[in-house]
């Protein structure tokens, strides 16, 4: 990345509680504090996902104080982006719902789930369905993951699945 930005080429990277874009000598730098979807800078992907989002946008030519507004202002709820760990409290508990579908996104969902605040003695319990156009070898791969993270795995036959690919 070093001989790259001395080329005076763009990088976007995070150093400490920042996120860095840079080009030459010019350098952009965004607070994770002040990128929600991020928790401050805990949820590794989402950190992912904010750096690639900056990269996008600056690569098609959005000014910063645009970009830094829509980082500022992106909440991944519900209703904005349904199933992408949407993070709600009910009844004294955190539920996320997230639609990760493969063993990478649930290693993903484990670690920001150990990223977040717990209250000693809390059990943490998970509710998954695997999509029907999963291999047999993915669905079993996630749900060994989150049987070594969870106390409580409960596994959900949802009746909308996707049917399995017919070539």
């Amino acid at each position: 990345m070093a001989t790259h930005r001395a080329q005076g080429k763009r990088t976007v990277h995070v150093d400490g509680t920042m996120l860095v874009a840079a080009e030459g000598a010019g350098v952009e730098r965004i607070p994770l504090q002040g990128i929600p979807i991020t928790r401050g800078g805990s949820i590794g992907f989402q950190v992912e996902n904010a750096m690639a989002a900056v990269a996008a946008a600056w690569a098609a030519g959005v000014n910063w104080d645009t970009l830094k507004s829509g980082l500022a202002s992106f909440v991944n709820d519900a209703h904005n982006a349904p199933g992408r760990f949407n993070v709600m409290a009910l009844r004294g508990a955190t539920v996320i719902a997230d639609y990760g579908h493969n063993p990478d996104a649930m290693r993903a969902l484990v670690a920001a789930v150990d990223a977040m605040p717990v209250t000693p003695g809390q059990r943490r319990s998970v509710v998954i369905s695997g999509a029907g156009d999963r291999r047999d070898s993915d669905i079993t791969g996630q749900t060994v993951i989150l049987g070594a993270a969870f106390d409580e795995v409960i596994l959900y036959q949802d009746a909308a699945q996707r049917r399995p690919r017919r070539w």
